[in-house]
């Protein structure tokens, strides 16, 4: 998703302003985490929430994640579940 050669980006103060402000909401502070990576004029702001209903029924842990663009636009959602092989994949939840 994140082209290699991207640059971490760790402070708040290095994210667009529609980042910034989705970074800084109550609702994120206190319920997930945000990374993001600047590529030249991109910018990927992935935040990543655990599901406790999910984790239980599958008894591993699972993300929902969401993919935002620099001008804060929802560009993709998914949900990712950590395997016995210590990787993270991608599910389908019905």
């Amino acid at each position: 998703m994140v082209p290699h050669d991207a640059i971490r980006l760790t402070s708040v103060s290095e994210l667009t302003t529609p980042l910034r402000q989705l970074a800084c909401t109550d609702a994120l502070a206190e319920s997930a985490v945000w990374r993001a990576w600047s590529d030249a004029s991109a910018i990927w702001f992935v935040t990543g929430t655990i599901s406790l209903e999910l984790s239980r029924e599958r008894g591993r842990p699972v993300l929902q994640m969401r993919v935002y663009n620099r001008e804060g636009v929802l560009e993709e959602e998914f949900t990712c579940m950590h395997t016995t092989a210590n990787v993270w994949q991608r599910i389908n939840v019905h």
